[in-house]
């Protein structure tokens, strides 16, 4: 359903922000156990909505008939590395990823906000918009620009103060 989906895609951008936030204090081990908290409720939540899609889809259809059976396969793979480097962290706490491919998996959880993205029918046009807008705002910032360069020279080539005429005594 089209809640689900919603529901889906604001926890891949929320995990996506958690993985980012945790790279950037990684040094921090006073942080270490909310993240590892906050990641076994992602993990959580990727396997239940994995879960439920299996599930309402069927298994065989899921996984060899669907339409993106491919990026199925890929979110199967990557929720249970998830869910494997959760069981190993919690039983065997000197055990923990880090660097190690499960704990490469949890970052790859991240890729699926592309997988998102697709939800956004307009994406393209938006996207096009935005750069004719932001080449037709630098063209004219260039123009101004030049204008206001030539104008300078024009007026200070010459001036009484010989620093100034040394630093406009030509365009360049």
């Amino acid at each position: 359903s089209e809640k689900f989906r919603t529901a889906v895609s604001g926890a891949i951008i929320l995990n996506t922000i958690l993985v980012a936030t945790e790279a950037s204090l990684i040094q921090h081990t006073e942080y270490k156990g909310t993240f590892r908290v906050l990641d076994m409720i992602f993990t959580l939540f990727y396997s239940m909505e994995l879960f439920f899609r299996i599930r309402d889809h069927g298994l065989r259809y899921f996984f060899l008939q669907h339409e993106d059976k491919h990026w199925n396969a890929f979110d199967a793979v990557i929720t249970m590395a998830c869910v494997a480097d959760t069981f190993v962290s919690s039983f065997c706490p000197e055990c923990r990823s880090s660097g190690t491919a499960l704990s490469t998996a949890r970052v790859l959880r991240m890729t699926r906000a592309f997988r998102a993205l697709r939800f956004v029918a307009e994406l393209d046009v938006v996207i096009i918009s935005a750069a004719i807008s932001t080449l037709k705002f630098a063209t004219l910032v260039s123009i101004v620009l030049f204008a206001f360069a030539v104008t300078a020279t024009n007026m200070l080539h010459d001036c009484p103060d010989e620093r100034v005429a040394i630093r406009y005594g030509n365009l360049g």
